[in-house]
């Protein structure tokens, strides 16, 4: 009985500071639906994976703490602006928001401006790691908020490209959420990132409660872009030890979430049809009907879940 009210407990917490951040991150805008260019892609099959535990390159050593980085003959600089907000009624004067540029010859040569603004301020960052393997350093960037936020890796060599959109796929969090593993060996590091949009189910659980789902981004040497690619790596699609914990033992707080993790993990496979007939044989609370429209509505709007299923845009 004591364990249960300290989960509860926990669960009230959660909520409330769940319902806190919404409010620092309601100005963050709709992510895009569509993805220029993208059409169906044929994926290289990758070598058979490692069967030990992979351990992520830790990216966040990546970033630096710095208002500029240079790298041969790139300048990326990190710059400040006002952005006009109305929350509750009443205008205010937010703190400055910032984005980044990328210059080359004291030319711009891209930017960086997702979009991911708070009246608080939000943070954006930037550094090199090896996306692609051997001694050259691609640059990741970073603008994020509490729970909230976006990442784009680009290719520097020979010309700057854009190889990991995640403001266009609709996915992202904070920069520490975004890792980077090496799953099939080839010296070519896989991306994964989280997907936040089912932070709209918070009136269904706390908002520590909400899934969030995990896709593997893997590069395709032929359009030099990463692309989704969950259903390669089967044993390495997020699916998070506390919640098959749960899933085995079940615990009355916890339940919900882990069955909609384990909807989640099927889904972004390429598994929908298994997705919903598992949802269907273990979801048995009052709002069934009404969770499984809400997460379809959600799913349909993704451009990740379109890609996977090639839904018309």
């Amino acid at each position: 009985m004591q364990r249960i009210r300290q989960r509860v407990a926990v669960a009230f917490l959660g909520f409330a500071v769940g319902i806190g951040a919404w409010g620092l991150v309601r100005l963050i805008p709709a992510r895009p639906t569509a993805i220029a260019s993208v059409g169906p892609v044929k994926l290289a099959k990758p070598s058979e994976p490692r069967k030990t535990e992979l351990q992520p390159k830790e990216l966040a050593e990546s970033f630096v703490d710095s208002e500029q980085l240079a790298y041969n003959g790139y300048v990326v600089s990190r710059l400040y602006k006002q952005i006009k907000s109305d929350l509750s009624g009443g205008t205010f004067a937010p703190e400055p928001n910032s984005y980044a540029v990328i210059t080359k010859n004291n030319r711009q040569v891209a930017g960086f401006d997702p979009g991911i603004y708070d009246p608080m301020g939000n943070s954006t960052s930037f550094g090199l790691f090896p996306f692609l393997g051997g001694a050259t350093k691609q640059l990741v960037l970073s603008q994020d908020v509490a729970r909230g936020g976006t990442q784009s890796v680009f290719k520097l060599f020979p010309r700057c490209k854009i190889i990991f959109d995640g403001a266009a796929w609709g996915v992202g969090r904070e920069r520490g959420d975004m890792q980077a593993f090496d799953f099939d060996d080839d010296g070519v590091y896989e991306i994964t990132v989280p997907i936040t949009d089912f932070y709209a189910l918070q009136d269904k659980m706390s908002i520590a409660e909400v899934p969030l789902p995990i896709v593997i981004f893997r590069y395709d040497r032929k359009t030099e872009k990463y692309f989704p690619a969950n259903n390669m790596f089967p044993e390495h699609t997020g699916q998070n030890d506390s919640y098959v914990r749960y899933i085995t033992n079940p615990d009355e707080l916890w339940l919900k979430s882990a069955i909609l993790n384990d909807l989640f993990v099927k889904v972004y496979a390429g598994k929908e049809g298994e997705a919903w007939t598992y949802f269907d044989r273990n979801y048995n609370d009052s709002d069934k009907q009404e969770l499984r429209e809400r997460i379809k509505s959600i799913l349909k709007e993704q451009p990740v879940y379109k890609f996977i299923y090639r839904r018309s845009r």
